[in-house]
């Protein structure tokens, strides 16, 4: 049965800041997804691993920040208000064990300069338009959206399935850029480099 809405395990803190637009589809049955039972009960070792060392870092830090891991790769959204804590981010990440992966998509500047009940809206929008959707497996995407800046994460059975989830998330109303995460399935990450580098913006509304 799908289990649709707001996913506050998968975040770093249930605040303000560390609920900035995340959705997140989720079914009772993990092992339905591309990663399996298994893949899905480390990523849940590796989320806690990470919340616990963010939350020791800084209060701050874990309140303003949201952590998401798939199959072991990790995104990092949220909103600080210095490059050196976005850079900090990205080494904690990489510490916790299991992590094959960093993609760094924070944004620096004051956390009130987003506004996350109008980013909460359009993440819900874009959730129920991939719900209604047969031929997509919400169960292997992760979205958030941040000031209006929309970021894709998952796994994609193939180019087609990509490539409609990608034409979804550009049709949706006032959302900013879309910057695809995504991998395809048995395609490996980019290695790492943990500042987004590899992936191109693929759309900007006005």
């Amino acid at each position: 049965m799908l289990a649709l809405g707001v996913l506050s395990s998968g975040l770093s803190a249930c605040t303000p800041y560390g609920m900035i637009a995340e959705v997140a589809w989720r079914t009772a049955d993990s092992a339905a997804s591309e990663r399996g039972a298994g893949g899905a009960a480390r990523d849940l070792g590796i989320q806690t691993a990470l919340n616990g060392a963010f939350l020791s870092e800084s209060a701050g830090l874990f309140a303003r920040t949201n952590t998401t891991v798939f199959d072991g790769r990790v995104l990092l959204t949220g909103v600080v208000r210095s490059p050196e804590a976005r850079a900090r981010a990205t080494v904690l990440a990489w510490n916790v064990a299991g992590v094959s992966d960093v993609v760094n998509e924070i944004q620096v500047g004051e956390p009130d300069m987003v506004d996350s009940a109008r980013d909460l809206l359009l993440a819900e929008r874009f959730e129920t338009t991939l719900a209604l959707d047969t031929g997509i497996s919400q169960r292997n995407y992760r979205a958030r959206i941040v000031g209006r800046d929309l970021y894709l994460f998952g796994i994609a059975r193939d180019t087609r399935e990509r490539d409609l989830v990608l034409a979804y998330a550009r049709a949706c109303p006032r959302v900013r850029t879309v910057t695809d995460h995504t991998l395809l399935k048995g395609e490996d990450g980019p290695g790492g480099t943990g500042d987004g580098s590899a992936y191109a913006e693929l759309s900007r509304a006005p």
